[in-house]
């Protein structure tokens, strides 16, 4: 299924651990930006769903074709959505694990896409994925109530 809202679980985590290293929305619309090509040929009938952009070198070609993208959106954008301009680190992390993460998440999922990836690649079930991904989600959900809680005591505590 084109854009699944599993793919977000490995995201949100990397942000939890690393807030101020990684941009939550450019690993979303990395996520999105791989979908583009299996979503055409959904809708258009074709098979395989998966092709070239499903392969590690595609999902680099994608992470920089979603860099360039965001950094002409940064030149562009209205002021309604103004936002600090991200470090070129803070993009291509985000980016390229957005990617490369889809990748391997549907090779462990799509069997159409294990002509595509390594076999060892493969460290999961398919019916393992869907679960491995709602427990990154949940561990990030963890990880951002600790570090909430742990913030208001400290400013709490530093307020007195």
């Amino acid at each position: 299924m084109p854009v699944t809202p599993f793919h977000l679980g490995p995201g949100a985590l990397a942000k939890s651990i690393a807030p101020r290293n990684f941009s939550f929305q450019l690993f979303f619309l990395s996520q999105v930006a791989m979908d583009i090509q299996p979503g055409i040929n959904l809708l258009l009938g074709w098979r395989p769903l998966h092709g070239w952009t499903h392969t590690y070198f595609g999902a680099a070609i994608m992470g920089m074709l979603v860099m360039l993208v965001w950094r002409i959106w940064e030149k562009i954008r209205p002021v309604v959505f103004e936002s600090p301009i991200l470090s070129s680190s803070v993009l291509g992390v985000s980016c390229f694990f957005g990617t490369l993460s889809h990748v391997w998440l549907d090779s462990q999922f799509h069997q159409e896409m294990w002509r595509l990836t390594p076999n060892m690649a493969r460290l999961l079930d398919p019916d393992q994925v869907e679960t491995f991904c709602l427990a990154t989600l949940g561990i990030a959900g963890i990880i951002f109530t600790v570090r909430l809680i742990a913030t208001r005591l400290h400013d709490k505590k530093v307020g007195t």
